[in-house]
């Protein structure tokens, strides 16, 4: 492929490569912001082929219909098509985003309310498709992208080309006629083969929405019913999964086995979906379809109540008796057996050493399974087992590197235990990840200030704010880190917008009265200072923070009563008591000042601040020759 493509679509990179011919990512340079669009390449038959009309003919209808198709707004806009040198083109605007792929995470099912709202946007969308007398043909997460900026999920239409693809294959043998057996052409003027009907793109988004459930793959799937023997269409599929009697039966139907009994209509299925409630229950777990097993012994589930210690021991011994039950009696695969008991860790929240047990269960039948690691440190940092937390999120990592939660959660482990460099290292493996994991941005930022780089802190805050403009947070700490390198109007500014997205927070009051008092505004900082303390009256810094502003005014006597309740809400503050020492001092009052300031000396040695300890025994040993 040339260097243009038609004139004016420069190449970038080929995305993907088929039967019909490549797909490239190009740039239209003839419009000004130079747009990025995915044009897709048909190679053609020679001009001697006897089927090379017909099938441009087929292309320029289907050019139509996917013109058609493209003002949806949730379907990729279709620009034009051309041919050229034995190939045909149809360029479609790029969609910015990911595919469905990178959501559907094997052994990490999606919630019911998650995969109803996923039906309910794609069965729309299969309802516009199909209302244009179009049939996609290969629905699958590949095909579905997740539209950066908006969240929608955006139908890509390639499937509809492939359609065309036996045909096309044929006409190049065709080129070579045998004379001993003539060639016959095919006249047929129908948009689709015959075997495509309604009914396939639904039975293939049924399957979507049980992978999702589920967190098994379609293969997973498809050999989970081989090994049942399954008289209907993925039945066992509920084992490994909460679902409730009114989404199971939408879904079976969805993918039963007979076409004939499947939906005929996506409105068909969005009506059903519209009758479950929407607090629903879930039924209780159990083991469906599946003949000499009883489910009360298959199964162990808890009502959300407290249990004995006794009774919960005996639960966590019934796990191992599961096992045994299920994998000789059934015969399941290792790795389905795994993902049985990581969904039943998934079900007791309530109760986590026996989550912990059934995660143990997985990793036992499968020990590259990064999900049950992830979710069994998780739950023994929750318990502060911090050590047990890092080696199972480190293990987690290593089995699936592309976990960018695994790395937030040992993130914020590590800097729980003070490795502020190491937290910083897993934060950036998030956003290297995932540029759009807004708490990342924000946790990296304090790390870079805690460390003295505020610079790179603003940055990190600026990028989170970006990503989400009503984040309080971020514009509290860009606030500090502002006002720390002497910005005190873009400080004040951040602060105000903080105060304005959240009223009543003590902490933008108490930062911007700081950087009021830094830029030489006394009155406003006292006054923000002040609203600070209403609004929280137990809090420490505030008090403090106003008496250093009134010292600065000589209010010597206000600066004491502001230290004093500092010191009354933190006992340890030796800051406030080295202040208060150099305000006695300053009164005259000077064995007031020699005890609060030995008092600072001894918390600063205590806390192994040497800088303090140091400034307060140069102040003691000057107050005590006076």
């Amino acid at each position: 492929m040339g260097k243009l493509l038609a004139g004016c679509y420069e190449f970038i990179k080929v995305l993907d490569t088929d039967e019909l011919g490549h797909t490239y990512l190009v740039i239209d340079i003839h419009l000004q912001e130079h747009p990025k669009c995915v044009v897709k390449q048909i190679r053609l038959p020679p001009n001697s082929s006897q089927t090379r009309q017909l099938i441009l003919s087929r292309l320029e209808k289907t050019s139509q219909l996917l013109k058609k198709l493209g003002q949806h707004d949730q379907i990729p806009r279709f620009i034009t098509s051309f041919a050229q040198t034995n190939q045909f083109y149809l360029v479609q605007e790029f969609i910015p985003g990911y595919p469905l792929t990178d959501e559907l995470i094997p052994g990490d099912p999606l919630t019911e309310n998650q995969v109803i709202t996923l039906l309910q946007e794609l069965l729309n969308l299969l309802v516009f498709v199909h209302q244009q007398g179009v049939i996609l043909g290969n629905l699958k997460p590949s095909t579905i992208i997740r539209r950066q900026g908006d969240g929608k999920l955006v139908l890509t239409t390639w499937g509809v080309i492939h359609q065309l693809s036996a045909q096309i294959a044929q006409s190049f043998h065709q080129s070579a006629p045998n004379p001993r057996h003539p060639t016959s052409v095919d006249q047929s003027s129908k948009p689709f083969p015959e075997h495509l009907q309604v009914n396939g793109d639904l039975y293939a988004l049924g399957i979507i929405a049980i992978q999702a459930m589920t967190g098994l793959s379609a293969s997973e799937l498809t050999e989970l019913k081989q090994t049942n023997n399954s008289q209907h269409e993925t039945s066992a599929w509920q084992a490994y999964t909460q679902v409730s009697p009114e989404l199971a039966a939408i879904l079976e139907k969805m993918v039963h086995s007979d076409r004939q009994n499947r939906y005929h209509k996506a409105a068909s299925v969005l009506a059903d979906l519209s009758g479950i409630p929407e607090s629903n229950p879930i039924t209780q777990f159990s083991l469906p379809s599946l003949p000499e097993i009883n489910p009360a012994i298959a199964t162990i589930t808890f009502p959300t109540r407290q249990f004995k210690p006794q009774v919960i021991l005996a639960a966590i011994a019934l796990v191992g008796i599961t096992a045994l039950i299920l994998a000789y009696t059934l015969h399941l695969p290792q790795r389905l057996m795994a993902q049985y008991f990581l969904h039943q860790g998934k079900t007791q929240a309530q109760q986590p050493e026996v989550a912990i047990q059934y995660y143990t269960q997985a990793i036992a039948y499968q020990p590259q399974n990064a999900t049950a690691y992830y979710h069994r440190g998780k739950i023994y940092a929750d318990r502060g087992k911090s050590q047990l937390a890092l080696a199972d999120l480190s293990q987690a990592i290593q089995l699936n590197p592309q976990n960018a939660d695994a790395y937030y959660q040992r993130g914020n482990l590590r800097l729980e235990l003070s490795d502020r460099l190491g937290a910083k290292a897993d934060y950036t493996q998030v956003l290297q990840r995932d540029p759009n994991f807004t708490p990342a941005w924000v946790n990296r930022g304090q790390i870079q200030a805690e460390l003295g780089n505020e610079k790179a802190a603003i940055d990190d805050y600026t990028q989170a704010i970006q990503l989400q403009p009503n984040l309080v947070t971020a514009y509290l700490n860009r606030c500090r880190s502002r006002s720390n390198l002497g910005n005190q109007k873009g400080a004040i500014d951040d602060c105000t917008t903080a105060i304005n997205l959240r009223p009543h927070n003590a902490l933008a009051y108490q930062n911007r009265g700081l950087a009021r008092q830094r830029r030489g505004d006394i009155r406003g900082a006292i006054t923000d200072y002040t609203v600070a303390i209403q609004l929280n009256p137990e809090a420490a810094e505030p008090y403090y923070n106003r008496g250093l502003t009134r010292q600065e005014i000589e209010d010597i006597s206000g600066a004491i009563a502001d230290y004093t309740q500092a010191i009354k809400r933190n006992p340890n503050y030796a800051s406030a008591y080295y202040e208060r020492g150099l305000a006695q001092a300053q009164l005259g009052n000077r064995l007031a000042a020699i005890k609060d300031l030995q008092q600072a000396a001894q918390l600063c040695h205590d806390l192994g601040k040497l800088d303090c300890y140091e400034a307060a025994q140069s102040q003691l040993s000057r107050v005590s020759v006076q």
